[in-house]
């Protein structure tokens, strides 16, 4: 049934409304909705984030209900109208007529000191995160004095430069381990400033996530250490990763913090090249090098919430693919409806739980067994 508003030009969100793409979360499909007026998140049906996306002030209620219609073969009537309406003035991304600018200002305040403490992650034993520094002001500098940086092809030469460094290293790893082990025995200056390096690297890794995430229009507006059991990590908050519109954008962030932290290897990797075996530096090179590309490719393993996890999701569409395989075999196990993944999360989701628990069953008992070994004989098995 047509609303009566079916003639008036619908409201206007503004700019500092942000629908995002659809992505499935536990068996339905939500859309983010980010305003920036209020720093608030939410998130919302396919259906209401298709009305959202045509509240542009060019078209009547009618062109909406119309368009609706032939998307999902139903009717917004009056009752619907005001339902959508009601919510979009009490999140306040729309402003009630007439309203006062200061009084305005005020409700926006007050509604973004609500989102902010609503976001605020209680400490655990498992988990906690400092706030640092926001890098929203470098990532500025960087976009107006250095937007060469973030250049496709600066991040092809370098990620071809970073395969060369890789191969390199692979092929002469026996070695270069035989010397990384002796230096934690024998020249622990060496390691010192090795793991400098490598912390150094590990900052260059989050702010890289922040950098990509920016240039494809989302923001970051928090630095620091988190501790997440067993790991103490420098992390980078990115809320806007699901306003990036594409699939294939939102993996690109998430592995580009991998690619900036081996960046910071490659000169390392030419002194270690240039410098005579045995000389010092050729053996804090080496440490650099062993170390620093431990820690940056295990970000790659698609678990515990690493970057290899999250360009997973990403690329399957989901929220959190780990999620998803857990409310997926609980659901079976529970003898259950489980929910529905689309395309290749329909097979991926399923399979990720059952590998994650065979590797991880493994690499216990693999801890167990040099535990008990070392315990016994007071050496390692190897």
């Amino acid at each position: 049934m047509t609303s009566t508003l079916a003639p008036h030009p619908t409201p206007v969100l503004g700019a500092e409304v942000t629908v995002g793409p659809p992505v499935r979360r536990l068996g339905q499909t939500v859309h983010v909705v980010r305003d920036v007026r209020s720093d608030g998140y939410f998130q919302v049906s396919p259906r209401e984030a298709f009305v959202l996306t045509r509240l542009d002030g060019t078209r009547t209620f009618g062109d909406v209900e119309r368009d609706y219609r032939g998307a999902f073969g139903k009717d917004l009537g009056d009752a619907s109208w005001q339902q959508l309406m009601g919510l979009l003035y009490a999140r306040r991304l729309l402003v009630p007529p007439g309203e006062d600018a200061e009084a305005g200002r005020t409700a926006y305040e007050q509604l973004r000191q609500q989102n902010q403490a609503g976001r605020v992650t209680p400490p655990r034993v498992t988990r906690v995160r400092v706030p640092l520094i926001d890098p929203g002001p470098v990532i500025g500098w960087l976009q107006g004095r250095a937007a060469w940086l973030l250049h496709p092809v600066t991040a092809a030469v370098a990620t071809a430069l970073v395969l060369l460094m890789l191969l390199t290293v692979g092929l002469r790893l026996p070695l270069l381990w035989e010397g990384y082990v002796a230096s934690w025995a024998s020249a622990p200056v060496t390691v010192a400033v090795g793991v400098v390096v490598v912390l150094l690297s590990l900052l260059v890794h989050e702010f890289t996530h922040a950098l990509t995430c920016v240039r494809y229009g989302g923001r970051c507006r928090e630095m620091g250490i988190s501790w997440r059991f067993p790991l103490i990590t420098i992390y980078t908050k990115v809320e806007d990763i699901y306003l990036v519109p594409h699939r294939w954008q939102r993996v690109v962030v998430s592995l580009s913090g991998v690619l900036g932290g081996l960046v910071v290897l490659l000169p390392v990797f030419v002194t270690w090249l240039l410098v005579p075996a045995g000389h010092p530096v050729a053996e804090t090179c080496v440490v650099v090098l062993v170390l620093g590309g431990m820690a940056q490719l295990v970000n790659l393993a698609p678990v515990l919430g690493l970057d290899g996890q999250k360009a997973l999701s990403h690329a399957l569409g989901v929220w959190d693919v780990a999620d998803e395989s857990r409310a997926y075999w609980t659901a079976v196990l529970r003898r259950r409806p489980a929910p529905v993944a689309d395309g290749a999360a329909r097979w991926v989701v399923p399979v990720y739980g059952v590998v994650v628990v065979l590797l991880l069953s493994v690499v216990t008992l693999w801890t167990v067994w040099v535990g008990v070994t070392l315990l016994v004989t007071g050496e390692v098995p190897w």
